[in-house]
C-alpha cells in the first residue's frame, strides 16, 4: 500500500431509494473493490417506508446498514 493511500468509508444516505440502490449499488461495490486500500460501504437509512433495507440485506449483505427508526432528515 502506498503511503498516500488511505482506508475509506463510503457513506450513503438513503430514504426510500430502493430503485436507486438496485440501479447504482453494483457500481459502488465495484469501485470500492477496486480501491487499493481497505474500504467499506455504509448505508444510513432514514426510516424508509419502502423495501430499501430489505433489498440491501438480501442483495448486498457486505454493506453495513445503520437504520433510523424515525425520519431525521438528510443531515442526521
Amino acid at each position: 500500500m502506498n503511503m498516500d493511500t488511505f482506508n475509506v468509508s463510503i457513506v450513503i444516505p438513503n430514504y426510500n431509494g430502493e430503485h436507486l440502490i438496485k440501479q447504482n449499488m453494483p457500481s459502488v461495490i465495484e469501485a470500492a473493490d477496486a480501491y487499493p486500500a481497505k474500504s467499506e460501504i455504509i448505508v444510513v437509512d432514514d426510516a424508509s417506508k419502502n423495501n430499501s433495507v430489505k433489498v440491501l440485506e438480501e442483495n448486498f449483505p457486505e454493506i453495513k446498514i445503520i437504520r433510523h427508526e424515525t425520519n431525521k432528515g438528510f443531515s442526521e
